[in-house]
């Protein structure tokens, strides 16, 4: 029923057994992760919600938790800040809400090298150029790998917020043929060529 997002029928189902109710949080689902991290819909919110879950419950991973807001539709993600979820600078910036944003680093500077789910920082999470422009501004490191993947923002971005990728090769960040050819970059691949003509023997590897 929660899979379906029936919500009705996961209230009813907590109320038919309601020993399921004290289990809310208990990390159940992938990576260690209660139920509240895999919400879709303001409906399942609020009936987990009525139930005792907490809002602010995150996976287990060993690389980093994510929470409901590092991961619901955002139209859910704004809806549960409403419900009082904890905003955190990870969620600021997927969400782009630049005000509390900027809040954050300045007030604690030190959050824009904050690792969240993952082990990813506040800009591996950039929603927007803008986001972007507002975690580079206040010193992020563009190449900031990720715990998990070993990924730079650049890296993780591409195929979801190419644009975004883009904007922080501009800006700096670390390029190799791999990427100007996900980027589909001709003279950024034809530059790396001319530079070293042996980077076209480049494989993913463990290394």
């Amino acid at each position: 029923a929660f899979a379906s997002d029936d919500a009705a029928e996961v209230a009813r189902l907590l109320e038919q057994h309601p020993e399921l109710k004290t289990r809310l949080n208990d990390p159940s689902g992938d990576f260690d992760s209660p139920p509240i991290v895999h919400v879709r819909s303001r409906a399942m919110l609020d009936v987990l919600l009525a139930a005792g879950a907490d809002i602010d419950g995150r996976s287990q991973w060993w690389a980093g938790g994510f929470g409901l807001l590092d991961s619901a539709p955002p139209e859910v993600a704004k809806y549960a800040l409403e419900r009082g979820a904890t905003l955190t600078v990870h969620a600021a910036a997927r969400l782009a809400l630049t005000d509390k944003l900027r809040a954050f680093l300045a007030d604690q500077p030190s959050l824009v090298h904050l690792r969240g789910g993952d082990g990813q920082t506040a800009l591996h999470f950039a929603a927007t150029i803008e986001v972007a422009e507002i975690l580079l501004d206040a010193e992020a490191d563009i190449d900031a790998r990720d715990v998990d993947h070993e990924s730079t923002p650049a890296q993780h971005m591409l195929g979801s917020r190419t644009e975004i990728a883009q904007f922080l090769v501009r800006r700096g960040c670390h390029v190799d043929l791999l990427m100007s050819a996900a980027l589909g970059d001709r003279p950024l691949a034809e530059r790396l060529l001319q530079a070293d003509p042996e980077c076209i023997r480049l494989r993913v590897s463990d290394e």
